[in-house]
């Protein structure tokens, strides 16, 4: 299984103009603008990684092995917007033949789920047996993002703002680790 981003997020959950205000920079100053700017795309990724879920829109690419893929595939990084498409890979004629599995063969569900319908795949290898392509994230604006989930990473992003070069990096971390916590109930478990 490999999962990497084909698409990056065009925007991030929280603007630099809400950055500067929660963190009480004068919005006329943009000298600390570069610095707001890293650590939000910083803090989104932290949060996302934590949750296992695509905050913004952006596109996956998920080469997957036989093993990931069974009657249904659980998608990685939900919620999955919509599927761009699902390639398989079989070397059953003793050289690699490609199919592209119409939409008509599986559907998703939960919007995590991509299920099986009428035969849509067949796997006869263990490594690289398909591709999917998605897009993924809640939407396409931070509002679209939900608020707890924005207000946790506006406290991470003032706490890494006040504390860069902290020598005392524990309890930077246990702080983190207890506003991630508040977050909990967005994680995915599995992937």
């Amino acid at each position: 299984m490999s999962l990497s981003v084909t698409s990056a997020p065009s925007v991030e959950p929280i603007s630099t103009a809400e950055a500067k205000e929660w963190l009480r920079v004068d919005s006329a100053d943009t000298s600390q603008d570069n610095v707001i700017a890293i650590l939000i795309k910083g803090v989104r990724q932290k949060v996302e990684d934590y949750l296992r879920r695509a905050l913004i829109t952006q596109t996956f690419s998920f080469e997957m092995s036989g093993d990931d893929m069974r009657a249904y595939i659980e998608v990685p990084r939900p919620p999955v917007q919509s599927i761009t498409s699902l390639t398989t890979y079989d070397e059953a004629s003793g050289s690699e033949t490609t199919t592209v599995v119409t939409s008509t063969n599986y559907q998703l569900t939960e919007k995590t789920l991509l299920v099986e319908r009428n035969d849509g795949w067949d796997i006869n290898r263990e490594d690289r047996a398909g591709t999917l392509v998605y897009v993924a994230g809640y939407g396409d604006a931070g509002s679209d993002v939900p608020f707890d989930i924005r207000m946790a990473m506006l406290e991470l992003l003032a706490l890494r703002y006040e504390r860069r070069g902290d020598e005392n990096r524990d309890n930077v971390v246990t702080r983190e680790d207890a506003i991630l916590d508040g977050i909990s109930g967005y994680r995915v478990y599995g992937y």
